[in-house]
């Protein structure tokens, strides 16, 4: 029997994992997905991006279900089932101390599909639209704060501003994010299998950096990619190809023999 055998759901990242460079999917994962799709399998994707900006591929590889916001929002079949974030008293607490207490810090807010921010995110995310803002206005409710720090020893500062409820998640190399506790990718696919009526144990993840761990340590089979950082491919029970190699969709069809 197959390592995917029992899988009945399949979750994947997007940036890393299931996306090569250039924000492409190769017609060889699309087929895949959709052979996948085919044997009765749920299919979802979990990623730090918005709905806005996850759409696109999660509709082409046909995905039931989604976890955007890094686990703040849950979405099955395009409808939110689950959604927490950041409350106006903590997003005001956060911003006023980080950019007094920390100068050159840059500085976002996602408030569902538009993010904020007082620098050029290109920078970081070629092609993602923002609103520049300099945090002076009273801040709505939003799911994440995302910050980039100036230096490393600006994260001690940074850690002390972050109050007690919430945390802060390494999503790329120089940048985190703030969350409410209990926002993790881990806790949104709890979400969707609890949906679907479907055990973790029955649940295929693949990921590519460190804020994936939870969601393969909980998922009954976790791929690490082989551009994966390493603390992930130590939690994990297998390591695919990379991302520009359509690890995904390799490691799905050559266990599966779908095409």
């Amino acid at each position: 029997m197959g390592i995917l055998s029992e899988t009945k759901m399949v979750i994947t990242d997007l940036d890393g994992t299931l996306l090569k460079a250039g924000n492409e999917i190769s017609g060889f994962t699309v087929e895949v997905f959709a052979r996948l799709k085919q044997r009765g399998v749920k299919i979802a994707v979990a990623t730090g991006r918005s709905w806005h900006h996850a759409k696109k591929y999660a509709e082409a590889i046909g995905a039931d279900g989604a976890v955007v916001h890094n686990g703040c929002v849950v979405l099955d079949g395009g409808e939110v089932i689950y959604r927490t974030g950041l409350d106006t008293g903590t997003m005001e607490r956060v911003l006023s101390q980080s950019l007094r207490l920390i100068p050159g810090i840059n500085i976002a807010i996602e408030i569902e599909d538009d993010m904020f921010a007082n620098f050029d995110v290109t920078r970081y995310w070629p092609g993602r639209e923002y609103i520049y803002t300099d945090f002076k206005a009273p801040p709505q409710p939003a799911e994440k704060i995302v910050v980039a720090l100036p230096t490393p020893e600006s994260r001690e500062v940074f850690e002390k501003i972050i109050p007690d409820g919430f945390y802060i998640e390494d999503v790329e190399k120089g940048v985190c994010i703030v969350l409410r506790e209990g926002a993790t990718k881990e806790n949104a696919i709890k979400v969707l299998a609890s949906r679907y009526g479907i055990d973790m144990k029955n649940i295929a993840a693949f990921g590519d950096y460190i804020n994936d761990i939870g969601m393969l340590r909980s998922s009954g089979i976790g791929i690490a990619m082989e551009n994966a950082e390493p603390e992930l491919k130590a939690v994990a029970d297998y390591v695919c190809k990379s991302n520009n190699d359509d690890g995904v969709a390799d490691f799905i069809n050559s266990d599966l023999k779908l095409l």
